[in-house]
């Protein structure tokens, strides 16, 4: 094969690739405004449903306190930045509910226990085998980290403002109902 004919085959095999490439690029702003009200997101196997799991967090919620209300206009238990990180950065705002989170569980176990945790995995686990934490809390905060997962290890998925808005309102709600359970 002459470099003629390798030059011809290879602009044959690269030209649908580097079409697409330029039209992501181009398209790019229209593209993440289509996705950033995706609520749903299917890829092969995979299956990404961010509003059910919220909705069944929410649910279950009553468990754990008889007064909950879960409108994002009612986000009493967010901190005062955090409307203002949800504009900038969504996945931000539920990063930072997480970690209020397990500061919360690891404080809460250290006052218990008497003993320092180095992560709010081993801080969950003694507060359940010690009965310290509603068994309402520990399922959700199971099921919350799964979300802050899926949220934080996809780059891909764009989370809406609303949607890590409900999630911080959630995860701060549990962390005041923790607060003022290990100060009973």
């Amino acid at each position: 094969m002459d470099w003629l004919s390798f030059t011809s085959k290879l602009i044959e095999h690269t030209a649908w690739p580097f079409s697409f490439i330029v039209v992501i690029i181009l398209l790019r702003d229209p593209i993440v405004k289509v996705l950033s009200g995706i609520q749903k997101l299917k890829i092969k196997d995979v299956e990404l449903d961010f509003s059910e799991t919220i909705k069944s967090i929410q649910k279950d919620m009553p468990l754990t306190s008889g007064k909950a209300t879960w409108e994002v206009t009612s986000t009493k238990d967010l901190k005062p930045n955090m409307k203002w990180l949800a504009e900038k950065t969504p996945l931000g705002v539920v990063l930072q509910a997480w970690d209020s989170l397990e500061s919360t569980v690891i404080e809460c176990a250290k006052q218990k226990s008497g003993n320092s945790y180095y992560n709010a995995g081993q801080a969950i686990e003694w507060l359940e085998l010690n009965n310290h934490i509603k068994e309402g809390h520990i399922n959700l905060y199971y099921r919350l980290q799964a979300i802050k997962v899926t949220f934080s290890n996809h780059e891909n998925v764009v989370l809406p403002k609303e949607r890590a808005l409900e999630y911080s309102d959630t995860v701060l709600s549990i962390v005041r109902e923790i607060q003022e359970a290990s100060n009973a």
